[in-house]
């Protein structure tokens, strides 16, 4: 799992973003449940995007899922809510900076965490702060 804060955050509000994208990552699961049983238990019919997942006293989570399964959250400031098609932008260029990381050849392989600074630079940039 890749959680990064961008505005500088400390110790307990990280830890606060770990739970928001656990319960997010819930919310997911049963939209694609949901999805599974509705579409004759094929869920290839699911978009991509899944727009706002919940939102939070502080925070919107917005959600997007690839075909093979990966998952994005991204988790805005209530104050600055995005419009879906930003939103979708976003998680689009998310997606292909992930792609890019994934298939570097010099990457570690395994369990190990995707770990790379043209990744983090890439995120920084897919959350609008570049």
């Amino acid at each position: 799992m890749f959680i990064e804060c961008f505005d500088g955050c400390d110790r307990d509000q990280e830890l606060q973003f770990h739970h928001i994208c656990y319960g997010a990552l819930d919310v997911v699961e049963e939209r694609v449940q949901a999805a599974a049983t509705s579409s004759s238990g094929s869920s290839s019919s699911m978009e991509s995007y899944l727009g706002v997942l919940f939102p939070t006293e502080e925070h919107i989570v917005y959600g997007y899922m690839t075909a093979t399964w990966i998952k994005f959250l991204l988790v805005v400031d209530d104050r600055c809510p995005l419009d879906d098609n930003e939103a979708m932008q976003r998680f689009k260029a998310l997606h292909l900076a992930y792609m890019a990381a994934a298939c570097n050849p010099f990457r570690e392989r395994g369990d190990a965490p995707l770990i790379s600074k043209a990744f983090k630079e890439q995120a920084r940039r897919a959350a609008g702060l570049v």
